[in-house]
């Protein structure tokens, strides 16, 4: 009889248990959704023949499956800055592909410093929904010459580098940059 009341208590203390790790599991299921979720933000920059473009995609673990999808609709803020300075450039929506871009038409009025070059960033400042989210860019106007050239009838291309200096316009050969050809 000792022995079947002993395994009634262990029978019953074992389903109890069940039910309280189930409970947890549920109550910290729900609770993730109540926090906002975290974005994957990316930019990246265009150079264009008066200015540049700045692009920036905005992605969430999103749905039943949290798939990383994209975000649309979430203003995003564009800035640019250097190490005494802060200017905004101005706010665009994510499109349905969760990309927002923002055409900058001359370099007159942006950040610049002499070791990191033309800095930009991309704000999105939070919501219910959604965490803060920032990412920042760093560049330098350049320009790349490319001839074509057949030695030999050996086909060649070649490509020349050239770092434009914003204050005085000068040129300078950059070295050691890798140049991919497509």
């Amino acid at each position: 009889m000792n022995i079947n009341i002993i395994y009634g208590y262990r029978k019953w203390a074992m389903i109890l248990f069940t039910f309280f790790i189930l409970g947890k599991s549920v109550n910290s299921a729900l609770a993730q959704d109540d926090k906002p979720l975290r974005l994957y933000l990316d930019i990246v920059c265009y150079q264009n023949e008066m200015g540049i473009d700045l692009k920036a995609t905005v992605r969430a673990r999103i749905g039943e499956n949290r798939k990383i999808m994209p975000v649309k609709g979430l203003s995003m803020d564009f800035f640019t800055f250097s190490d005494s300075l802060e200017l905004p450039l101005g706010t665009v929506q994510s499109n349905e592909e969760g990309v927002t871009k923002l055409t900058i038409d001359n370099y007159s009025n942006l950040g610049w410093d002499e070791e990191k070059g033309y800095q930009f960033k991309v704000l999105f400042i939070g919501s219910d929904k959604f965490r803060k989210a920032s990412k920042s860019i760093s560049i330098r106007k350049a320009v790349i010459n490319i001839n074509f050239v057949e030695i030999d009838s050996i086909k060649m291309i070649s490509a020349e580098a050239i770092e434009i200096d914003p204050h005085n316009l000068e040129q300078r050969p950059l070295e050691g940059e890798a140049v991919s050809f497509y």
